[in-house]
């Protein structure tokens, strides 16, 4: 791997899963810190994103930030945001 992909990954996937599951937590439902890093766990560590993204397509998690990031803005009612990603 290279390292382009790695910063790109903790430096713009990694912070949108966090805020996902955040969000997703404190919209209603009642969940432990275990389930909340059950969560995060298992939506960073995908077996079909690490191998095609990583082994194929290089930069493909900067493509699946913007996805996950509209998700929490319409979670979070701020449509006008979610619209313009």
């Amino acid at each position: 791997m290279r390292w382009t992909v790695l910063s790109s990954d903790g430096l713009v996937f990694f912070p949108a899963v966090l805020y996902f599951v955040l969000v997703y937590y404190t919209g209603g439902r009642n969940g432990s810190r275990s389930d909340m890093a059950w969560h995060i766990a298992m939506i960073l560590l995908n077996p079909c994103l690490i191998l095609i993204d990583h082994g194929h397509f290089q930069v493909e998690f900067v493509v699946f930030r913007c996805p996950v990031e509209c998700l929490v803005l319409v979670i979070v009612s701020v449509l006008f945001y979610a619209n313009s990603l």
